[in-house]
């Protein structure tokens, strides 16, 4: 795997935090490690660094672009609806009547 200078620091830092969405699968696969008296053989930030570089080596600016998409497909979505909704931070909730 290519040194972190290879990447925008920005980017990757973002993107380690994006992919910690996926603790469960790493979780699955520690737990199975733990089970068969293996060492997991990378931590999970090692994990979430691997795939957001996987990511970066395609798209150099690939969570810049995610964000921006996210907002916009937020924005969409919040104008065509009909329910009354509130963000929450990272998700959008809608009330129900």
């Amino acid at each position: 795997m290519a040194e972190n200078k290879e990447y925008d620091q920005k980017e990757l830092e973002a993107g380690i935090k994006i992919e910690s969405e996926h603790k469960d699968v790493y979780n699955f696969f520690k737990s199975f490690c733990d089970k068969h008296n293996l060492e997991m053989p990378i931590t999970d930030t090692e994990m979430y660094k691997m795939i957001a570089k996987s990511h970066l080596k395609e798209i150099s600016d690939y969570y810049t672009r995610l964000k921006k998409m996210e907002k916009e497909a937020d924005k969409k979505l919040k104008a065509s609806s009909n329910n009354p909704i509130f963000d929450t931070g990272n998700s959008i909730c809608f009330l129900n009547k």
